[in-house]
């Protein structure tokens, strides 16, 4: 058990973060329950990460959540915090003193990662491929974050239900969503093996051209699938993205959404 204490600013508030593991039989199988939790400092608030995780041991099955809670530095840690957010997840992190990644891998076939700002808790966008960060450009610092997310066929809003629907791309500051944009393909065929989890590999970056910067993202077919690739291209302009400029394949065409 880990006595956290914050130097004299918190000799009156100390809070206790408890780890535990717990293993049991259940129907035959053996079932391992593990929480872990622990605190952090980012600027002026006290972060603190908790994961429960359940897994029926033999490949059977891994439930996991992430429970993430901020106080304000020299508040009494005993009293309700800032903000508490419980999300599915395997493991989550700060990035650069404002935003939490929350990674969910219990499906390792089919990783997930949702970004929150820190300050708020409140979540900017899911990804189905490692969020990027970068400056706005060379010359501007300011961090941009972006990811992609690729709609399940259920997916809670029906219009991203719809046949043509192959991705949407986020663009976000720290605080807030700037831009998404949403992928679309004539072909509902092909559409849907795009949207594919297991037959698709898709990877996001960032490229310097002469005349500033883009984002290029790559759809590949996964092994033993043909490798056929398709590539797109939007410039990051000083307001956002410059999707007037967008560069896509015959077929493919990328336009403005908003949740």
């Amino acid at each position: 058990m880990l006595l956290v204490s914050l130097g004299t600013l918190y000799a009156q508030s100390t809070a206790k973060s408890e780890s535990s593991i717990v293993q049991k039989v259940e129907q035959g199988d053996t079932v391992v329950e593990i929480r872990n939790s622990g605190f952090e400092l980012a600027g002026n608030l006290v972060l603190r990460k908790t994961i429960h995780s359940r897994e029926v041991v033999g490949d059977k099955g891994l439930e996991s959540e992430v429970a993430l809670a901020a106080w304000p530095l020299g508040n009494d840690l005993a009293k309700k915090p800032l903000y508490e957010v419980k999300a599915k997840g395997t493991d989550a992190r700060t990035r650069n003193g404002e935003i939490w990644i929350v990674e969910d891998a219990a499906d390792p076939d089919v990783p997930v990662w949702s970004v929150y700002t820190l300050a708020t808790g409140r979540r900017l966008f899911r990804s189905h491929v490692q969020p990027i960060e970068f400056g706005v450009s060379r010359a501007d610092g300011t961090l941009r974050y972006a990811g992609l997310e690729v709609p399940a066929d259920d997916a809670e809003d029906s219009r991203l239900r719809a046949k043509n629907v192959v991705a949407v791309l986020s663009y976000s500051a720290a605080d807030r969503v700037i831009r998404e944009a949403i992928l679309t393909c004539d072909d509902p065929g092909r559409a849907a093996e795009l949207r594919s989890y297991f037959d698709e590999e898709r990877t996001l970056e960032v490229g310097d051209r002469a005349n500033g910067r883009f984002l290029r993202f790559t759809f590949r077919g996964a092994y033993p699938n043909r490798p056929d690739e398709q590539v797109l291209t939007i410039p990051v302009g000083k307001s956002g993205l410059d999707l007037a400029h967008a560069v896509a394949p015959a077929g493919l065409h990328v336009s403005v959404w908003q949740r």
